[in-house]
């Protein structure tokens, strides 16, 4: 027997879907996605560079970042800029910053 998402049984433990977007948002889904592209490749290009540099003076870092482990002050930096980026997609997605 063939089912599909409205059909298919549902697990005790599934968390009960909820909405995050109306029907009316899809600007601000497209704005959000514009916002995590033009971050990703602000990233993705000065990480790139940065190797780059570092290549040109005879350093590669390409490993020991794989391998890097940060330090709790670090960790905590990371944490809430992670945070302020999820933030700032959540408002573009809900239209929050609209005036």
């Amino acid at each position: 027997m063939m089912t599909d998402a409205k059909t298919s049984p549902k697990r005790a433990s599934d968390p009960e879907p909820r909405q995050m977007l109306r029907d009316n948002q899809l600007d601000h889904l497209g704005e959000a996605m514009l916002t995590l592209t033009r971050e990703l490749w602000v990233l993705t290009d000065r990480v790139r560079i940065l190797e780059a540099v570092l290549e040109d003076k005879g350093i590669d870092v390409r490993d020991a970042i794989a391998t890097y482990v940060p330090s709790a002050e670090l960790e905590a930096e990371l944490a809430a800029a992670r945070v302020r980026l999820v933030d700032a997609v959540v408002t573009a997605l809900t239209g929050q910053g609209d005036a």
